[in-house]
């Protein structure tokens, strides 16, 4: 591993990077430490749903697709809301293509719909892909100690989402965080100083 010059830790395809502030600060410090990692994966993003779907899609449908959440961040999340505007900033990028990506997930689901497979009574929910991400959490008579452990496989490919780590600095009304994404992206999977953890599926 090696410090880079802007203080991204760098290892083997995993950035590990420390945000403080605001969101729309820590938002800034994000699009500008992974501008060119937000680029690549709005790019690679943008060519695997064009090229997985069976649809005729353009960067146009899968950007106004997104668009249709924005009203819903902006009212029930407006923190994540101003967050991706700072990433946006920061990384130098169209605002609408960072809210694309940080719908990754819905996108991919949304716009892939399911095809049987052979020997498969249930189509899968994405297109031609069986599988998806699986989590656990174990605690009490489940663990040696008795401590609750939680923990999630992660079924996306770092050759089309590069995968970071953020060490979210405590603030005034926030603990510390640790957090799992993609560069662009606010959050995916996490744990913070008071305990509390988040996984994602697909369901």
């Amino acid at each position: 591993q090696r410090l880079s010059g802007n203080g991204t830790l760098l290892g083997d395809k995993l950035a590990i990077i420390t945000l403080a502030g605001n969101p729309p600060e820590r938002g800034y410090q994000h699009g500008k430490s992974l501008r060119d990692g937000i680029h690549r994966f709005y790019q690679s993003w943008t060519k695997l749903l064009e090229r997985e779907s069976p649809f005729k899609l353009t960067e146009e449908v899968l950007l106004a697709f997104a668009q249709k959440s924005a009203s819903f961040i902006r009212q029930y999340a407006p923190d994540i809301y101003e967050e991706m505007k700072g990433i946006a900033e920061g990384a130098e990028i169209e605002f609408a293509k960072i809210l694309f990506i940080n719908c990754f997930d819905e996108g991919y689901g949304a716009i892939i719909p399911p095809k049987p497979i052979t020997g498969i009574s249930r189509p899968p929910l994405f297109g031609t892909l069986l599988g998806g991400c699986t989590s656990f959490a174990a605690f009490g008579k489940a663990t040696r100690d008795g401590k609750v452990y939680i923990g999630q496989n992660y079924d996306y490919s770092a050759l089309n989402c590069e995968p970071v780590v953020f060490r979210i600095k405590a603030g005034d009304d926030e603990p510390e965080q640790l957090v799992y994404s993609h560069a662009g992206v606010v959050a995916v999977d996490g744990i913070n100083s008071a305990g509390m953890a988040i996984v994602e599926n697909t369901l």
